[in-house]
């Protein structure tokens, strides 16, 4: 997992990857997150972790790529 900040926001949590410089919002509680976030740490497999973030979302945060960038490494054009 990438490093990262997070803050709440009006519509969920706004996560920052560190040195990076990217940004995704999250439409979760901070408290289900951050509940999330100690399950992964503690060995859950990051959708047992977060069921309620898309495969978008927990790509970001294991990756720190936005969902255009892995898109665009993957693609065979």
């Amino acid at each position: 997992m990438i490093r990262f900040r997070y803050n709440q926001t009006p519509n969920g949590i706004l996560i920052q990857t560190v040195g990076m410089a990217k940004f995704m919002e999250f439409n979760c509680s901070i408290e289900a997150f951050e509940k999330g976030l100690e399950n992964y740490k503690n060995g859950d497999l990051i959708q047992n972790a977060f069921p309620f973030l898309s495969a978008d979302e927990r790509e970001f945060l294991i990756t720190g790529l936005l969902p255009e960038e892995f898109d665009n490494l993957f693609t065979n054009e």
